[in-house]
């Protein structure tokens, strides 16, 4: 209501922003840890205020009879997290329940307050066992990341846990690989490349295009080697162009005292594409058309 009591209608945005999932969880997690997290905490447009919806599903799947069994286990697990206890956007999974080596495909639903949904899926992990040594990278395992950034991932080296594993079949890193939409394998320029972090330059990524990250090792000893692999995605958004304008939101006379007019600079010759490079950069600059319009 206003000031004198009258109701007043609230009407909703003309354009009302969609929820964005942001997950964090490992594809392959592994039976020597007790827990294996899925996280969907990170996500946004929530509008400000707790999601109106949050919905966990267990996708379809040919896992066999011992698979079905599972997932009776993990409806019922989804069941007593998102509706015994609230609705969550974090799901906590016992790994001493979890078949070893079986996909396990979950769905994910949001939605806020203005009516706006989105659902992400597959989400797709499996438990290592305790005889298998595995690789985690950080971050959600769908990041947006800017063109303009210093990007950096960094590796967990998980080593076997039953007393199997002996020195001659660690887990060794092989390298990053980075890959476009189209399959083609960037050639980055890098800051930083180890087993345990990648930090890559700014402006190697193009904005609009999606990448996939590859963490490569492998395991084993001189009779048998296994190829290990984990990835995340990698999703570059294209940021606005950044106008820089001088002469402008100024009171000017139209004559000087003399009579004859005066000559008034607007000049936006400094606006650039972030997208591109960084501010004051031939590259950024030159890719920016100006065009002027007067009103009277």
């Amino acid at each position: 209501t206003n000031v004198e009591g009258e109701p007043i209608a609230i009407l909703p945005p003309a354009n009302p922003l969609k929820p964005i999932v942001q997950l964090s969880y490992a594809a392959l997690g592994t039976a020597c840890e007790d827990e294996h997290i899925v996280d969907a905490s990170g996500s946004f447009n929530s509008g400000g205020r707790p999601w109106q919806q949050i919905l966990w599903e267990i996708l379809p799947s040919s896992l066999g009879e011992q698979g079905q069994f599972n997932e009776l286990f993990l409806e019922s697990l989804l069941y007593m997290q998102s509706v015994l206890d609230g609705a969550s956007e974090t799901l906590v999974f016992n790994t001493s329940q979890l078949v070893p080596d079986t996909p396990y495909r979950l769905n994910l639903t949001l939605g806020n307050f203005l009516g706006e949904q989105i659902s992400e899926g597959p989400i797709e992990f499996e438990i290592a066992d305790t005889s298998r040594p595995i690789a985690k990278l950080s971050g959600p395992a769908n990041e947006l990341a800017s063109p303009n950034q210093v990007y950096s991932v960094s590796s967990v080296l998980t080593e076997a846990c039953d007393g199997s594993q002996s020195n001659e079949t660690s887990l060794n890193f092989t390298g990053w690989l980075a890959i476009d939409s189209g399959g083609e394998v960037l050639d980055l320029e890098v800051e930083v490349s180890n087993t345990q972090q990648i930090v890559v330059a700014p402006y190697q990524f193009e904005p609009g295009e999606t990448y996939t990250l590859f963490w490569t090792g492998s395991v084993g000893g001189s009779d048998e080697v296994e190829t290990i692999e984990v990835s995340k995605s990698i999703e570059v958004t294209e940021l606005p162009l950044s106008p820089s304008i001088q002469g402008c939101f100024v009171t000017v006379s139209p004559v000087n005292a003399g009579g004859t007019s005066v000559v008034h600079l607007v000049d936006a010759s400094e606006s650039s594409d972030p997208n591109l490079g960084d501010e004051g950069s031939v590259e950024a600059q030159d890719a920016v058309a100006v065009s002027f319009e007067a009103k009277a």
